[in-house]
């Protein structure tokens, strides 16, 4: 089974099937003797492009990264048994003080009935 990771990488790879052409079309109408105007929109839906494709780099070596790195598993960490046994008496002392405290929202609630109300027709 994939990881999200690895399905985004798969995504981000389809997008570049798609929007890469455009980038390098868009290029290339900027190369040309267009009117002030056309070249003005060309510029912004190029910088809309440079962008998107900077951002998709970053999302690409990040995800990369994260496959790696064996996401989305992380592996219980090996401790010595010393360790162990400082983590297990704290989380013992942790859990007693715990027993120690109550919501007053559920200590306080209480339900009452009172009159009823005729209905209204």
């Amino acid at each position: 089974m994939a990881s999200k990771a690895e399905e985004l990488l798969a995504d981000l790879t389809a997008v570049h099937v798609v929007m890469d052409p455009q980038h390098e079309g868009l290029r290339d109408y900027a190369k040309l003797n267009l009117n002030t105007v056309t070249m003005t929109e060309i510029q912004h839906a190029l910088a809309d492009y440079d962008r998107r494709a900077a951002l998709m780099h970053t999302a690409q070596v990040a995800c990369e990264a994260l496959r790696d790195d064996g996401y989305p598993v992380l592996p219980v960490r090996e401790v010595p048994s010393a360790a162990l046994a400082d983590l297990q008496v704290n989380a013992d002392t942790i859990h007693a003080a715990l027993g120690q405290f109550a919501s007053s929202e559920a200590v306080g609630m209480t339900l009452k009935s009172g009159a009823k109300e005729p209905k209204r027709g």
